[in-house]
């Protein structure tokens, strides 16, 4: 179980992060929304 939890982690980080580099290639025209709610949904 520890090792789902911890692959989940992993994965929300990196769609995080993915959300940073989305709003920041569209110069912040884009919702910071992006950015954000991986985190919040783990």
């Amino acid at each position: 179980m520890k090792k789902i939890a911890l692959a989940l982690s992993i994965i929300f980080i990196i769609l995080t992060f993915a959300g940073v580099a989305y709003v920041l290639y569209n110069r912040g025209q884009v919702n910071a929304g992006y950015a954000v709610v991986p985190m919040v949904i783990h």
